[in-house]
């Protein structure tokens, strides 16, 4: 099996290799881990797309459900939105400055999210500004449809970032990471 950081991971081998009994071609996916780091401190390595998605995927489901609850009674569908996005920055941000840099999904992912200069704990400012513009991206979805795009734009940016960042990372000064210690190959 391929190092994770393998110069061939996620490229298209003419030749088929050296392994390759048929001499046929071979696809090589990319890793989930992502690039490594250029932080010569910590070496960790910045998360790869797939494992932000999953984290970002068990947030997304646990707060479906504690809100759906939570809201419901209220009737009103413009308080619900507005009491909606408040508790999701405050999920996100408290979780983010007071968890270690994680929130519940980031934790199952064994990700951290940590500051883009020092690799050092985030501020609840960084934290705070991380979530509400990821907040303010994902509700242009609902206000203006066309502006939708934004949130996917953000939420895929990290595929052709050089440190794997969001949008919302960027203007948090953030960046996620998968420490060394919790990864297993």
């Amino acid at each position: 099996m391929a190092d994770e950081h393998d110069e061939t991971m996620g490229k298209f081998e003419p030749d088929g290799g050296e392994d390759s009994p048929s001499g046929q071609s071979a696809y090589l996916p990319p890793s989930w881990a992502g690039p490594p780091s250029d932080d010569p401190t910590t070496g960790d390595p910045f998360a790869g797309f797939g494992w932000r998605v999953g984290g970002f995927l068990i947030d997304t489901i646990l707060l479906a459900v504690v809100l759906s609850l939570v809201l419901r009674p209220l009737g009103s569908l413009l308080l619900q939105l507005i009491i909606g996005a408040v508790l999701r920055v405050i999920y996100n941000a408290t979780f983010m400055a007071k968890w270690n840099g994680q929130t519940p999904g980031m934790r199952l992912m064994k990700i951290t999210c940590v500051d883009a200069e020092t690799r050092g704990m985030i501020t609840m400012n960084q934290s705070l500004t991380r979530a509400a513009t990821a907040e303010v991206i994902a509700s242009l979805n609902f206000f203006m449809v066309i502006l939708g795009v934004a949130q996917l734009v953000d939420l895929l940016w990290p595929l052709w970032d050089k440190q794997d960042q969001t949008l919302h990372d960027k203007v948090g000064r953030t960046v996620v990471v998968r420490p060394l210690a919790e990864v297993s190959i």
